[in-house]
């Protein structure tokens, strides 16, 4: 049987009714795009943006697009096992075990972060960048670890085991899609969120630092209990003398990520930095702006220039002292 065949019954609603909605594409159009890969149904996105062209509208593409997406969940979810199940609304695809209530607790904890993300990247001008990326996001939470490696690891080969412990990752390809591995049923709504911002901003070329440090920001919208973000004394001190050391260029080009022993301070750094540029001396008004048109090829350092009146590393001097901060031409 083929995972097509397997959702023929017809696709569920958020209540559980049968799916009335009126297709934009009879679903065996798409069929062809649909395939099997370690055991799950996978989608080959060409072929289906090729199938929406040709069968759409120009204005109707997109929404072409999240049908295809629509049914390739419903043949996940009809692949993962009776439990699971489809739920959509206006802002999210949810493929998860359980019923409409746990969707609806999960969707409504992050609609907060959600909107502020729309709100950063939302531009005035239609045409600019950050009004491009804001699509429907589907979201895929296995409670199997194995159905989540299974799934990621056509996308995130793991031949350094470096997703033994992942709880969860954001796949750019094809359609933007969050995956998470909520086993014993456990959803981390600091996950969800973190790479749900990864998802929103991946169409800028963000420097690394801003990337990360603006999404370990939004994880604070869905913590159980806020509390403010500190460092001790001897984390600053270790930030001091690591930068020091080693140098900031790493950091800039956003290599000092994926160095062992350089990923903590790394990630501390980016976020002392976001914290500042939002709350700190009348720079918030002008974050907006800077996050649209922050460029890695030079890891902000125009852009800071121009809305913020000062380079990258003087905002790293703030945290740090006076030293050598700013990236190299």
């Amino acid at each position: 049987m083929t995972f097509w065949s397997r959702i023929r019954r017809g696709s569920q609603s958020r209540d559980g009714e049968q799916d009335s909605r009126r297709p934009l594409i009879d679903p065996n159009i798409f069929a062809p795009a649909i395939h099997g890969t370690q055991g799950l149904p996978r989608v080959d996105w060409q072929q289906a943006r090729n199938i929406a062209a040709q069968h759409c509208r120009p204005d109707d593409i997109a929404a072409g697009l999240q049908q295809a997406t629509r049914y390739w969940l419903e043949a996940m979810a009809a692949t993962a096992g009776p439990q699971y199940r489809v739920f959509e609304d206006s802002d999210f695809f949810i493929l998860l075990s359980g019923g409409a209530s746990r969707a609806s607790r999960i969707t409504a904890a992050v609609k907060p972060a959600w909107r502020l993300i729309e709100k950063l990247m939302t531009h005035e001008n239609p045409a600019a960048p950050g009004n491009a990326n804001l699509q429907k996001r589907a979201i895929l939470i296995f409670d199997n670890p194995e159905r989540y490696y299974d799934y990621i690891c056509v996308f995130y080969p793991d031949q350094e085991k470096v997703f033994g412990t992942s709880s969860g990752v954001y796949v750019s390809e094809g359609y933007p899609h969050i995956v998470l591995n909520a086993g014993g049923n456990a959803v981390s709504l600091q996950t969800l969120v973190h790479e749900l911002t990864h998802s929103a901003v991946d169409n800028l070329p963000l420097p690394r630092w801003l990337n990360e440090g603006l999404a370990q920001q939004m994880e604070d919208l869905v913590r159980p209990a806020h509390r403010p973000f500190l460092l001790t004394p001897r984390e600053v001190r270790v930030q001091q003398r690591y930068w020091k050391w080693f140098g900031i260029q790493r950091f800039w080009i956003g290599s000092s990520f994926y160095v062992k022993g350089g990923q903590r301070p790394s990630y501390q750094l980016s976020e002392v930095m976001v914290r500042s540029l939002i709350a700190g001396r009348g720079r918030n008004g002008l974050f907006k702006q800077f996050l649209l048109h922050a460029n890695r090829r030079d890891a902000g350092e125009e852009a800071a220039r121009k809305f913020l009146a000062c380079g990258v590393g003087d905002l790293v001097a703030e945290f740090l002292g006076v030293g050598d901060w700013s990236p190299l031409p």
